[in-house]
């Protein structure tokens, strides 16, 4: 497979804010826009690197942004903290897609969705403030969720939060969008990253295989009810713990993300229901050649 031309870019409108893209041989208005988000490490370029090249050959669009420890501390929780809002991640995304549209002339008003650790946090949170602009949302390793609960407030639930109105959860869309989330099996040490506080425990579980296992739940509970046949999958990636680079060279966690995210696109009615088997993490290479 060749490699990926990648370049690094500040957003003009928020100049703070910096992103990895990587462009497939041909560029059009509908070529799909995957975007993959770091987690608290800022591993961005990994990030890059992994997905590069599969991107490449899919015909897809990467955009990798880097959210910056000195500017945007907190955008696993979107810049929300407590009674608080810094500066707004997912409104920084936002610019960083809106540039890119104008730019490259490529439609990024719906996109697909990955996050790593903290990543993962930013995207089930930038999905249920921004669920019109997603097609479908892949997650690995979450510490904590937002449940989709409208009586508990974000970023643990569906509420508007007190004194933040901007922050405004859209739960009846959310649950139209289909989410995998990926875990290693052995992501179970509450280590110095993990929120460990008493409320998220009693809430969500003790390790981020109970969290997940709950969350999900929660999840098609929640749609079910709403009499939707959205897709929530759990895939735990047998004997990874929290890293990203482990849980791509054994748990095929990068195959895995882009089977799902292209099963998406290819489904009748990719709001709803994506099919169960996708051939790309058992035969990789036909399987991407393949699909043009």
């Amino acid at each position: 497979m060749h490699q990926p031309t990648v370049q690094f870019r500040h957003c003009s409108t928020w100049p703070e804010l910096g992103y990895f893209m990587s462009q497939p041989r041909q560029l059009y208005a509908d070529t799909p826009v995957f975007v993959s988000v770091h987690g608290i490490s800022r591993n961005a370029r990994e990030h890059m690197e992994t997905f590069g090249t599969w991107c490449m050959e899919l015909g897809w669009l990467l955009i990798v942004p880097l959210f910056c420890q000195t500017s945007f501390p907190r955008y696993q929780q979107l810049g929300y903290h407590h009674k608080q809002a810094g500066p707004r991640a997912d409104l920084a995304l936002n610019c960083i897609l809106d540039e890119v549209q104008a730019q490259l002339g490529v439609d990024t008003a719906r996109i697909l969705l990955f996050g790593f650790s903290g990543g993962a946090q930013f995207g089930h949170r930038y999905t249920l403030l921004h669920p019109q602009r997603v097609i479908a949302t892949a997650l690995g390793s979450a510490g904590w969720y937002s449940f989709p609960d409208p009586t508990v407030a974000f970023p643990r639930g569906a509420k508007i939060p007190h004194r933040q109105p901007a922050f405004r959860p859209r739960l009846e869309q959310l649950l139209t969008i289909p989410m995998s989330l990926l875990v290693g099996s052995e992501d179970c040490v509450r280590d110095s990253s993990l929120n460990i506080r008493d409320i998220i425990d009693r809430q969500q579980g003790a390790s981020r295989v109970d969290r997940g296992r709950h969350w999900i739940d929660a999840m098609r509970i929640a749609a079910r009810i709403r009499g939707l046949d959205t897709t929530y999958r759990l895939q735990l990636m047998e004997g990874c713990g929290h890293s990203f680079s482990q849980c791509v060279k054994q748990g095929k966690l990068d195959l895995r993300v882009l089977d799902f995210l292209r099963c998406a696109i290819e489904a009748p009615h990719p709001s709803t229901a994506v099919p169960e088997q996708c051939t790309l993490a058992r035969n990789s290479h036909r399987c991407i050649h393949g699909s043009g």
